[in-house]
């Protein structure tokens, strides 16, 4: 029996976006899980590995400093394993969202069943670098309009909601990607936050069933050594505290993938309403026929 096949390209509201995101999620979940653990999964476990250690690094140590001077407290805290949670966690996340939306632009154009993991993985790559700017710029310019008043934040992270959509679906670089999502996003703001702010939630939500044990445990790490505690089994929940940080990467990250197929529908979606291409690939295939019957006569 073949799979149902998600249309993407129609236009949807509020409702049929969550529920479509759902059915889509279900019924492509062994093949993208298989995807993004194949390709993603080593990153998001290198992530979960230096985060864990960094925990239990900074935790372990936090009271043990000879002195309060403020420098040797950053000192601790930002050091170089830092930078690189910061670094793999970047990567991680572009993967996790390029893999996503380029499991979705094959299986819109190739069909399911029709790609391997391997093309999706060819894709990734080339959608990295581009996927990458955009976050930082846009995160740079969304960071400054939160500086100056919360609202202008808000405001700049809708409009460029759509970016990475536009810059994976519709070929296009970081300018063009910040132009269309700007274009697609016009006179559907609150469309677009309530679509995005919904999606996210549900993701949030389940993935605190990852992260509270990790919580649980940093912040019992935390207190034992507050506390002068049996430090001796510290290396215990040294690697307790990495197990629990590794389960809550996985499986958060994962989780996402429910708000980023809601905005892959989504920008299908506002492209359907604004310019409705499926309409006029449909004239101009009603016309074709009647063009090739014209020029069969010389006359």
């Amino acid at each position: 029996m073949e799979r149902k096949v998600i249309n993407f390209k129609k236009a949807r509201d509020f409702g049929d976006l969550l529920s479509d995101t759902f059915e889509f999620l279900k019924i492509e979940f062994k093949p993208l899980m298989k995807v993004l653990l194949t390709y993603v999964g080593p990153f998001l476990l290198i992530t979960g590995l230096v985060s864990g250690w960094y925990q239990s690094e900074v935790f372990g140590g936090m009271f043990d400093f000879k002195s309060n001077d403020p420098q040797e407290v950053f000192n601790k805290i930002f050091d170089y394993r830092y930078f690189i949670l910061i670094i793999g966690s970047l990567c991680s996340y572009v993967f996790m969202i390029g893999g996503v939306y380029s499991y979705i632009d094959l299986y819109i154009h190739k069909g399911p069943d029709e790609f391997s993991p391997e093309d999706v993985w060819k894709l990734m790559l080339q959608k990295f670098f581009p996927i990458l700017g955009a976050m930082i710029l846009v995160g740079l310019i969304v960071g400054v309009g939160f500086i100056f008043c919360i609202a202008p934040g808000i405001y700049l992270f809708v409009i460029f909601s759509l970016v990475v959509p536009a810059i994976v679906f519709g070929n296009m670089g970081v300018g063009q990607g910040m132009e269309r999502s700007t274009s697609l996003v016009k006179d559907y703001f609150w469309f677009t936050l309530g679509v995005g702010f919904v999606s996210s939630l549900i993701a949030g939500f389940g993935s605190y069933i990852f992260i509270i044990p990790q919580m649980v445990l940093s912040m019992f790490f935390t207190f034992t050594s507050a506390s002068g505690g049996d430090m001796g089994m510290s290396s215990t929940y040294s690697v307790l505290l990495t197990i629990s940080t590794v389960i809550a990467t996985f499986g958060s990250s994962l989780l996402y993938c429910i708000p980023y197929t809601t905005m892959a529908m989504h920008y299908h979606s506002q492209v359907e309403k604004k310019e409705s291409p499926n309409l006029i690939n449909k004239i101009n295939q009603i016309n074709q026929p009647n063009e090739k019957e014209d020029s069969g006569f010389g006359f």
